[in-house]
């Protein structure tokens, strides 16, 4: 009966991941999952670049992508083929960066109107954005703002999770239609944070053979002292 309970709990563990996760995409080294279409967008990220042959299809080398991820705090790199009713052919790339904040901010939702107005403004000054605004979805507070670096159209959304900031960057040689925006729109909010059930549930069934070998080793002691 023991086995036939741990085989369940076992199995239980294995099935969660598939029925939570479904099509998202998990971000190795971060604090997210997002929903990225890979039959649309080929998707590097700090894990799957160790795959050489992958990267040798695009003509690069692991060694020159490992670097360029270490040293911009780079977390996933996609692109995509951009073929709207106003583009075709044209390519958007999408960035995730990853740095660790100094302030005690866990989350940019915790924030009151006036601070998310704040860091938005210092956002907007830093890069002459052209074009921006906050909102909140289900799972957090964005802000969004364009710019033009170079010749280059960029679409930042960003946001504090876990204590660390995030910027989720879109680039393109074209401007956003709002067709594209809709899209991005649609990434940003599928971004939910990483569960830790897996690690309770874990520790869960740790502490429950713990319990149930100290439960053995106490009735082989009682039964002994008994008798």
């Amino acid at each position: 009966m023991k086995k036939v309970i741990i085989i369940i709990i076992l199995m239980v563990v294995l099935v969660i991941p598939v029925c939570v996760y479904g099509d998202t995409f998990i971000i190795p080294e971060t604090d997210i999952i997002m929903t990225l279409d890979e039959d649309i967008w080929m998707v590097f990220t700090r894990k799957n670049i160790k795959n050489k042959e992958l990267l040798e299809e695009y003509g690069l080398s692991y060694e020159q992508t490992n670097k360029f991820f270490e040293l911009n705090n780079v977390y996933l790199q996609s692109f995509a083929e951009l073929n709207t009713n106003d583009v075709i052919g044209a390519t958007i790339e999408l960035y995730v960066y990853k740095t660790k904040i100094t302030d005690d901010i866990k989350a940019l939702i915790d924030l009151n109107e006036e601070s998310v107005v704040m860091i938005e403004n210092e956002l907007v000054t830093s890069v002459n954005a052209t074009k921006h605004d906050y909102y909140t979805n289900d799972n957090n507070t964005y802000i969004y703002y364009e710019f033009l670096d170079k010749d280059t159209h960029v679409a930042n959304y960003f946001t504090i999770i876990n204590g660390n900031n995030y910027y989720f960057s879109f680039r393109s040689s074209e401007p956003f239609s709002d067709e594209v925006i809709k899209g991005m729109d649609n990434i940003i909010d599928s971004i939910m944070v990483k569960p830790s059930y897996n690690i309770n549930i874990l520790e869960t069934i740790i502490y429950a053979i713990m319990a149930i070998i100290i439960m053995i080793l106490v009735i082989r002691f009682t039964k002994k002292h008994i008798s």
